[in-house]
C-alpha cells in the first residue's frame, strides 16, 4: 500500500515538473508570461536552445512604466515593448552589462515584452514598475473629436505617451481678446503647440526644441470656438504643463466685418480716441460716418500688433477709395506705429474700412483710431457747376471754399456795373497746385487764368472788364484738396 502512495506522489510530482517546464518556456508572444506592474520580479532561465522570450504586461491608466532587466552571467541580451497589436515596437534597448533600466509612459491598455538571446546563458530576472500619474488629463483626446473642454485662465497636467499624435483641448472664446498658452514640458523632445479653428485650419503654432523647456504662444480671437493641439515630435514622451489666460480686447462690439455691420463713427471738433480688434477671420472692420456739413477728416490710425495694417474711406455706392493707407512695422501696446490721412469731403455718408493688409498671416490685434472733423466755414455745395455758380459782390469781404474731394472746380458769379479793372484775390491754406481762371459769363470763354503754386499763400491778378457778369473758376490739380478765400475788387 505504501508502495502504490509513492508511485502515485512520484507521478504527481513528475506531472507538476512537466507543467511548470511548459508554462515558463515564454518562448511565444501566444505563450508569453503574465508580469505584474508592482515591480515584483520574474525569471526567466535563458538556455542555448532557444533565441527570444515573451512577457504580457496591462496599465490601467496612462503612467509611466520602468523596466530593470538584471543579467548576472556573461552575455548580451536585447530586448522591446510592443504595443497590444504583437508588431509595433515600442522600444527597444540592449542588455550588456549586468544591470538595464529604461522607462516609457505608456497609455491604458496592454502590452509585451519581448527578450532576444544574442549569447551566454542563465538566468534573467524582470522587473515592470507603473507609477500612475496624478492630474493629467484623461486619454484619449487625440483628435478635435476627443478633445477635453478646459476653461480659459486655467491650468491643466497632461502625457504625452507612444501612441500619442495629438493632444488636444477644446477653448470657448465668448468675446473678443487675446489667448495666452504657456506650455512647460519636463522631458526632452521637441513638441509644436498651436491653436486651431473650429474647421481644423491653424490659427498659429510654436515649437519648443529638444533643449528647451517653455514656450509661449498668443493669437488674436474672435468669439467662438478653438481647440489647442500638442503634437509631438520623434521618441518625444513625457509629462506637460498648459496654462492658459485671456486678455479682453479694447474694442466696438462684433460683429461689423461688412459694410451693412458698419459701426457708427460720430466725428467730433475734437481729437478723440476709438479701438479697434481684428482678430483670426475678420477680413475687414467697418464704421459708417455721415457728415452734416464739409468740412476736414483726420484719421490717425494706430497698431499694437506685429503685422501690417490697411485702411480706406470709401464711399457707399461703388466703394470708391477717397484716401488709403498701409500701417506697417512692429507695433506693441507699449510703441504702437500709427499712420495719418486726411482728406476734405463734403455732406454725406462715408465707411472706414480698417483691415489686415492683404496676404499677413499676422495682422491680427489690438488697433486704435484716432479722429478729428474740422467743419468748413461758409463753402457752396452748390457751386461745383458752371451754370450754378455762387453769387459774390464786388468790393466785399473775403468769400470762404473748399476743393474737397469730390470737387474739381468752384464756382463764383460777380456782377460789374461799368467798364473798369476787376481784380481777384486768392489766397490759398494748403500746399498743392491749382489754377484760377476768369470766364465771361456770356460765353464761357477764358479771359486770363492764373496758376497758384504748391506753396501756400495770396495770388492775385488785374482783369480790365466791361460791364456784365463774370466767372471765377477755381480748379483743382489732381488730388489737391483745402480750405481758400476768394475777393473780387472793382475800381
Amino acid at each position: 500500500m505504501k508502495s502504490i502512495k509513492r508511485i502515485t506522489s512520484f507521478l504527481l510530482v513528475a506531472l507538476l515538473f512537466v507543467t511548470t517546464v511548459f508554462a515558463g518556456d515564454y518562448t511565444t508572444i501566444d505563450t508569453a508570461r503574465t508580469i505584474k506592474t508592482n515591480g515584483q520580479a520574474v525569471t526567466y532561465k535563458i538556455t542555448q536552445d532557444d533565441s527570444t522570450y515573451y512577457g504580457k504586461f496591462s496599465v490601467g491608466a496612462a503612467g509611466l512604466v520602468k523596466f530593470t532587466i538584471k543579467k548576472p552571467y556573461q552575455g548580451k541580451l536585447s530586448y522591446k515593448i510592443v504595443a497590444s497589436d504583437k508588431e509595433t515596437v515600442i522600444l527597444e534597448r540592449d542588455v550588456n552589462t549586468t544591470t538595464s533600466v529604461a522607462s516609457e509612459y505608456l497609455p491604458k491598455g496592454t502590452f509585451y515584452i519581448v527578450i532576444t538571446r544574442h549569447d551566454g546563458a542563465g538566468n534573467a530576472t524582470v522587473a515592470i514598475n507603473y507609477s500612475k500619474l496624478a492630474n493629467v488629463d484623461p486619454e484619449p483626446n487625440n483628435s478635435i473629436d476627443e478633445a477635453k473642454q478646459i476653461n480659459l485662465g486655467s491650468k491643466r497636467f497632461g502625457v504625452i505617451t507612444w501612441n500619442d499624435n495629438y493632444d488636444t483641448f477644446k477653448i470657448t472664446v465668448t468675446k473678443p481678446g487675446t489667448v495666452t498658452i504657456d506650455l512647460t514640458k519636463y522631458f526632452s523632445g521637441d513638441v509644436i503647440f498651436g491653436v486651431k479653428d473650429k474647421n481644423g485650419v491653424s490659427v498659429d503654432a510654436r515649437t519648443i526644441a529638444k533643449d528647451k523647456k517653455e514656450g509661449r504662444l498668443n493669437v488674436n480671437l474672435n468669439k467662438g470656438t478653438y481647440y489647442i493641439t500638442l503634437q509631438p515630435g520623434k521618441n518625444s514622451t513625457g509629462r506637460y504643463m498648459l496654462q492658459t489666460s485671456f486678455k479682453l480686447a479694447k474694442t466696438d462690439a462684433e460683429v461689423n466685418d461688412i459694410m451693412v455691420d458698419a459701426k457708427n463713427f460720430a466725428l467730433s471738433t475734437k481729437l478723440t480716441k476709438r479701438y479697434g480688434f481684428i482678430g483670426w477671420g475678420d477680413s475687414a472692420d467697418y464704421y459708417k460716418i455721415t457728415l452734416n456739413k464739409a468740412g476736414r477728416v483726420i484719421f490717425n490710425v494706430g497698431k499694437e500688433f506685429v503685422g501690417d495694417l490697411s485702411y480706406q474711406l470709401i464711399l457707399p455706392d461703388d466703394k470708391t477709395s477717397i484716401l488709403a493707407n498701409n500701417v506697417t512695422g512692429k507695433g506693441t501696446a507699449t510703441k504702437p506705429v500709427r499712420r495719418q490721412s486726411s482728406t476734405y469731403l463734403e455732406k454725406g455718408t462715408y465707411y472706414l474700412k480698417v483691415y489686415p493688409k492683404e496676404g499677413d498671416n499676422f495682422a491680427t490685434g489690438q488697433y486704435f483710431i484716432q479722429s478729428k472733423f474740422i467743419p468748413v466755414a461758409n463753402d457752396s455745395t452748390s457751386n461745383s457747376n458752371i451754370d450754378t455758380p455762387q453769387r459774390i459782390y464786388a468790393n466785399a469781404k473775403f468769400t470762404h471754399g473748399c476743393l474737397t474731394w469730390q470737387d474739381n472746380s468752384d464756382h463764383y458769379l460777380v456782377t460789374t456795373s461799368k467798364e473798369g479793372t476787376l481784380h481777384i484775390t486768392f489766397k490759398k491754406d494748403f500746399t498743392g497746385d491749382c489754377t484760377v481762371e476768369i470766364l465771361n459769363g456770356a460765353n464761357k470763354n477764358v479771359e486770363k487764368s492764373f496758376a497758384a503754386p504748391k506753396k501756400a499763400g495770396t495770388y492775385g491778378v488785374d482783369l480790365t472788364v466791361n460791364k456784365g457778369s463774370y466767372i471765377i473758376k477755381v480748379v483743382k490739380k489732381t488730388n489737391n484738396v483745402g480750405t481758400y478765400h476768394i475777393k473780387a475788387q472793382y475800381k
